[in-house]
C-alpha cells in the first residue's frame, strides 16, 4: 500500500503573489490576519521530521502557488512539486483562500488512494510506521462526537463548523451510522465520557450534533474526496469561486466527517495522535515537547497575539536543536 502525503505552502512575503492577492480583495474582503498567510521559516524541518520518522511514504507532493524556497531540493526523486494551476480547476484560480486548495486535492496528478494532508504547521514529532494513518487500508482516526457552537456572532471558523455538520446530516443519519458501526462510536479505545456522550447523542436520531477535532494531519481515501464531489457538487463548487474564506465554507474537514459517519476508519484514540501547541502559550514549554518523541505530531499553531520575530526564533530553535542535520529535500551546498 503506497502512502503519499500533501502538504500545502505559500509564502506570504513574495511581491508577485502579494500583488495578485491584493489585486482580488476588496476593502471589505474579511480575509483574516496576517498569520494565515506568514511563513515561520520552519518548512525544512517539516521536511528533516519526514525523512527522519517516516523514510517509508511514496510521495510527497508539496503543494504552492508557484513560489518555491531557494533551499529546496527539486531534484529529490520523492518530491512532486504542484502548482495550483496543475489541479485546480481554471474556473476556480487564482485563490487565496485554503478550502479550493483542500477541497480538491484529490485532482493532483498521480496522488495515491491513501495520503495524509498537512498544513505546513504540522510536524511529525516522533518515529511512526504506515500503520500510525491507516489499518487495514482505512484511515485511522476517532469518532468522538462534541456540539458546534460559536464563540462570538463573528466566529468564521465556528460559521464552518455548522455548515460542515448541516452538510454531513444532509447524507448521513447518526442513528443508523452509529447502529451500523457501533464499534466506531463505542470502543475501548475512547474515554468512557466520550462513549457515553456517543451515545446520549442519539436523542438528536438523524442529525450529527459535530464531531471532536484535533487539528493534526489528516489521513484520507482518494475515494472519499471523490465521492463527497460526486454526491455533494454543487455545494463545493460554489465553495470553490470564494476566492478568500468566507463563514459560509466548508473545508478540508468535511472529507474527515465523511469517513467518519460512513464508517469507513479504523479506531484511534485521540491521545495517540499527538499535540496541539498554541504560541499563545508557554513558550518555554516548546522545547520539551519537539523533544519528546512519545508525541508523534505537532502542529505549533500561529496567532496574531504574539511577537511573531520572537516565538518564531524560540520555534526554530527547537526544531534546528531536534533537527540539525540537513534532510535530501535540501540542497546540501546551502548555508
Amino acid at each position: 500500500m503506497n502512502i503519499d502525503f500533501v502538504v500545502t505552502w505559500v509564502d506570504g512575503s513574495d511581491p508577485e503573489w502579494l500583488k495578485e492577492k491584493n489585486q482580488y480583495m476588496q476593502k471589505n474582503e474579511k480575509e483574516g490576519g496576517e498569520n494565515r498567510y506568514r511563513d515561520m521559516e520552519t518548512l525544512k524541518y517539516w521536511f528533516r521530521a519526514v525523512e527522519a520518522y517516516a523514510p517509508w511514504v511514496n510521495k510527497i507532493h508539496f503543494v504552492t502557488w508557484g513560489h518555491l524556497p531557494e533551499w529546496l531540493n527539486t531534484d529529490n526523486p520523492k518530491l512532486h512539486i504542484v502548482n495550483h494551476k496543475d489541479y485546480i480547476p481554471d474556473k476556480y484560480l487564482p485563490t487565496f483562500s485554503s478550502h479550493p486548495i483542500e477541497l480538491n486535492m484529490h485532482r493532483i496528478p498521480g496522488l495515491s488512494e491513501h495520503f495524509v494532508y498537512f498544513c505546513d504547521d504540522m510536524f511529525l514529532n516522533g518515529p511512526i510506521n504506515p500503520e500510525f494513518f491507516f489499518k487495514n487500508g482505512l484511515p485511522c482516526d476517532y469518532a468522538n462526537l462534541t456540539n458546534v457552537w460559536l464563540e462570538s456572532s463573528d466566529d468564521g471558523y465556528g460559521h464552518i463548523l455548522f455548515t460542515e455538520v448541516h452538510e454531513i446530516s444532509r447524507f448521513f443519519s447518526y442513528a443508523k451510522s452509529f447502529f451500523k458501526n457501533i464499534g466506531h462510536y463505542v470502543n475501548f479505545a475512547y474515554p468512557w465520557k466520550a462513549n457515553l456522550r456517543n451515545i446520549l447523542k442519539l436523542e438528536n436520531k438523524n442529525l450529527f450534533v459535530g464531531f471532536d477535532n484535533h487539528h493534526l494531519a489528516s489521513p484520507y481515501l482518494k475515494s472519499t474526496l471523490e465521492e463527497v464531489w460526486e454526491k455533494d457538487e454543487a455545494t463545493l463548487d460554489k465553495i470553490c469561486y470564494n476566492r478568500f474564506r468566507t463563514p459560509y465554507d466548508v473545508s478540508q474537514s468535511i472529507f474527515r466527517y465523511w469517513q467518519l459517519a460512513s464508517g469507513k476508519f479504523s479506531v484511534v484514540s485521540k491521545k495517540s495522535r499527538g499535540k496541539v501547541f498554541s504560541l499563545l502559550n508557554d513558550l518555554s514549554e516548546l522545547q520539551n515537547i519537539v523533544a519528546d518523541e512519545e508525541c508523534k505530531m505537532l502542529c505549533i499553531n500561529d496567532s496574531s497575539y504574539v511577537d511573531f520575530d520572537y516565538s518564531k526564533q524560540t520555534v526554530i530553535k527547537s526544531f534546528e536543536k531536534k533537527f540539525p542535520e540537513k534532510s535530501t529535500f535540501e540542497n546540501q551546498a546551502e548555508n
